[in-house]
């Protein structure tokens, strides 16, 4: 019964997506569900042979062992189409909107899910006023849909850039706040000791950037830490704290100021981040801490190259974080307004998944960041 087991094994060991998920789902049902180790699927002639003493106690210490159709869903291949669906369920909250984007009939769509859940043995999605919501079971299985797709586009990505040259890539995003500061830093390391490596660079939001690293999009997201749960399938690695200043242009009042308070930034006009970022949050931090209210914002953006320019022609302030700020200040293109209060973005560094495809290049990112960390962060030169 072991050989059958371990052919079986490495028959999906073949699937590269799949081998790396069969890992996955198990790690994520065995922590949500709470499961013993399974046994291999009996056969006829084992339920024959069996005897009492060898069936398996449920002690009131031992957690409960997943149904066989769990069990079994360990070892089924999720086909892409199905993970598909999963992933457009939990998005889209509709059965007809998930099937347009997984190309299917809804029919069709509601067919499938019904197979993925028999797999399963549990019930994945359940209806509701506000649309479809996963179930815990859904949410997993959404997770496991998410990694597999993730490492078909990778396995695809790199084959096409071997097939192209021989060369590998690394995929870092990156926010405003550490794309001229952090991320040049890195990259300048990684290609003077790899002259093979290609860099994909994207600049996004926050939550963009998190969600394409989930997908498998982007090996590696530099960027504020953020709380996360133990179990989570991301992993941090901080480099330095990032304080915030605040800037207006050198001919501005404020700039002929020792020290500002909260109030005298208030009566001034201001470029404001968009609501529910993070550099948002910290400034109404920084007017609630004083008791003064958020001033009302003459614009609204997260375009940082706009937001520079606009400091310069005009009176209005802004927010940036201190090692961008600190660049154009040194080239007498802003000021930064000295606080009497201080506030920071919090840790920046690198976001990775935790099952992620072995590579040397996001290895040796990983390494010269931890470098920086222990040496103190990096610096502007």
């Amino acid at each position: 019964m072991h050989d059958r087991q371990g052919t079986a094994c490495g028959e999906h060991g073949q699937d590269l997506a799949e081998f790396h998920g069969v890992s996955f789902l198990s790690q994520r049902l065995e922590g949500r569900i709470g499961v013993c180790s399974m046994s291999p699927p009996r056969t006829p002639d084992d339920e024959i042979n069996s005897r009492p003493h060898d069936e398996t106690r449920i002690t009131p210490d031992a957690p409960m062992p997943l149904p066989p159709t769990v069990a079994q869903g360990f070892r089924t291949h999720l086909k892409p189409r199905q993970a598909e669906l999963l992933v457009a369920l939990a998005e889209e909250q509709h059965l007809g909107r998930a099937a347009d984007r997984a190309h299917m009939t809804q029919p069709a769509a509601s067919r499938a899910l019904a197979q993925i859940e028999h797999m399963v043995g549990l019930a994945l999605f359940v209806r509701s006023a506000q649309g479809m919501r996963a179930t815990p079971a859904g949410e997993v299985m959404t997770a496991y849909a998410r990694h597999l797709l993730g490492i078909g586009e990778r396995t695809a990505a790199e084959l096409a850039a071997l097939h192209a040259q021989a060369t590998h890539t690394l995929r870092v995003g990156v926010l405003p706040s550490t794309a001229s500061t952090l991320a040049p830093r890195l990259l300048q390391a990684l290609l003077r000791t790899d002259p093979a490596l290609q860099v994909v660079l994207t600049e996004d939001g926050l939550h963009e950037l998190i969600d394409a690293l989930r997908r498998g999009s982007l090996d590696l997201v530099l960027g504020r830490m953020a709380p996360r749960p133990p179990e989570d399938e991301l992993l941090e690695y901080p480099v330095r704290a990032d304080p915030i200043v605040v800037v207006c242009r050198p001919g501005h009042a404020l700039a002929r100021l020792a020290r500002a308070h909260p109030a005298q930034l208030a009566a001034c006009g201001w470029i404001l981040p968009p609501p529910d970022t993070v550099l948002r949050e910290r400034l109404e931090e920084l007017f609630r801490q004083a008791d003064v209210a958020l001033p009302p914002g003459r614009v609204h953006s997260n375009s940082t190259l706009a937001n520079l320019e606009l400091v310069r022609q005009t009176d209005l302030l802004a927010v940036l974080p201190q090692g961008l700020a600190e660049q154009y200040a040194a080239r007498r293109e802003l000021h930064i307004v000295p606080l009497d209060v201080a506030f920071t973005f919090g840790e920046v560094g690198a976001v990775v998944r935790r099952n992620r495809i072995a590579s040397a290049a996001l290895d040796a990112a990983l390494a010269w960041l931890r470098q920086q960390r222990s040496a103190g962060g990096v610096h502007d030169a």
